[in-house]
């Protein structure tokens, strides 16, 4: 670096004067013919030089000419072929996120971000021209092999947090692990207990029943709504199950646990109704005599919590078929749009 100076020339002394040097300052092409950066001790800069008050980095020439605004790709400066952002306004590489030219991120060092980077706490990837990944990435580059990864605003890869369709815009709920990584498959987080289940693509089951084969045989999960994960240990009493396996005969759900604590007696007694046989039914159903079960077959929508019977019971009573309770007989009325029976006496 060399000491920029202003001498004059006085026109009637014939003497020189040498004027105060700039420092800490940008020089302006009106003060020198072109742009340059004098630092504190009134030297320009010369080569690559990075301000410690403000982290700003000052690329010049060897006369200290300062690099034009706009991308630069040089070796000049070190590092190989290296490219860098100047801005108009500070004349130099300012470190840190920006759109200007394309979206990029500068490093410390001035140099515009080229592949992975994990500085300052957050993860950002770039294409070989500095262009910032934006939205949905599948690369290897972070480590860990094949893998996909959500990128949001700033260019910074989403870590420990749930990636939402609604604010991210990324088209379907993902949860990204700490590493970046979207979960794929069943992953339970160490910190939370909560157990996320996902496609190859990233893309969350749930919320509600999810049925799954992740390596321990086909398997039933209740995905809270919230969490868009398995709670473990939630009881859910709109529909009488655990958090665990449930036994399944045929489109019947028995609201039976294998393990676990004790259900509530509603949902207890909902489990113990009688199934329909071939013909006729195996036990008495004490809830559904004489117009009690007249009222049940004129009911609308299917009752989930009482599982296909009401629905089989329904459609007997369409198809004509008696359906004889212990005490008394009668024909079920029908349902709308089906031919009407009429109740037969009791002992007929």
């Amino acid at each position: 670096m060399r000491p920029l100076a202003r001498a004059v020339v006085s026109s009637a002394t014939g003497l020189v004067r040498t004027a105060t040097l700039a420092q800490s300052r940008l020089v302006t092409s009106d003060e020198a013919g072109y742009w340059a950066y004098a630092t504190a001790s009134g030297a320009v800069v010369r080569g690559r030089w990075a301000d410690p008050s403000t982290g700003y980095v000052y690329l010049a020439d060897n006369d200290g000419r300062l690099a034009d605004p706009g991308w630069l790709v040089t070796a000049a400066f070190g590092g190989g072929l290296q490219r860098y952002w100047v801005d108009a306004s500070a004349r130099a590489c300012v470190p840190g996120y920006s759109e200007a030219g394309w979206a990029h991120y500068t490093l410390a060092s001035g140099r515009v971000l080229r592949g992975a980077d994990s500085s300052g706490g957050s993860t950002r990837y770039a294409d070989n021209d500095g262009r910032l990944a934006s939205g949905w990435l599948v690369t290897a580059a972070l480590g860990g092999g094949l893998q996909r990864y959500w990128v949001g605003a700033g260019g910074v890869v989403a870590t420990s947090r749930l990636v939402d369709p609604a604010s991210d815009g990324s088209g379907w709920w993902a949860y990204a692990t700490p590493s970046g990584a979207v979960v794929r498959g069943r992953w339970a987080d160490p910190s939370t207990g909560l157990v996320y289940l996902a496609d190859n693509d990233g893309r969350l089951a749930g919320p509600g029943w999810a049925v799954r084969d992740c390596g321990d045989g086909l398997q039933r999960y209740w995905v809270d709504a919230s969490a868009r994960a398995c709670v473990p240990g939630v009881l859910d009493g709109r529909l009488g199950a655990l958090h665990a396996r449930l036994r399944v005969r045929g489109a019947r759900q028995v609201g039976r646990p294998l393990h676990g604590p004790r259900l509530p007696r509603r949902q207890r007694r909902a489990a113990r109704r009688p199934r329909l046989g071939r013909g006729k039914l195996r036990r008495r159903p004490p809830a559904l005599l004489g117009g009690r079960l007249r009222a049940r077959l004129r009911a609308g929508p299917l009752d989930g919590r009482l599982g296909a019977l009401h629905a089989r019971l329904r459609v007997r009573a369409a198809r004509g078929h008696a359906v004889r309770p212990r005490r008394g007989s009668f024909s079920p009325t029908t349902t709308a749009g089906s031919p009407s029976a009429t109740p037969r006496a009791a002992g007929s």
